[in-house]
């Protein structure tokens, strides 16, 4: 891939409002759907759901389904989500350290 669509797939994955807070909050671990939107004041249901498709999709997070007596649902990485997830941290620490405006 040329440098240019590199940097456009690039902002196709994190570029979306929401998705760098999403994909920090699953760094700590799977998460329930429920959990990200206490933990992400502001994201409806429709556009966290919107970003979890399309994180999915990339293979970025997988979708655990329980079906138990109280069905629910939990995302977590898979190990190419676990990568961006330790490049994102070095971006977060990066910024932590040197834009303080």
């Amino acid at each position: 891939m040329l440098d240019h669509e590199i940097l456009l797939k690039a902002e196709e994955i994190i570029g979306c409002k929401w998705m760098i807070r999403i994909i920090h909050f699953l760094r700590c671990g799977k998460k329930r759907p429920s959990e990200i939107l206490e933990a992400i004041p502001g994201i409806t249901t429709k556009v966290m759901n919107q970003r979890f498709a399309k994180l999915k999709k990339i293979g970025i997070i997988e979708k655990k389904e329980f079906r138990e007596s109280s069905p629910h649902v939990e995302y977590l990485f898979t190990a190419l989500g676990s990568q961006l997830a330790d490049k994102l941290y070095v971006l977060e620490k990066f910024i932590s350290k040197n834009c303080h405006q």
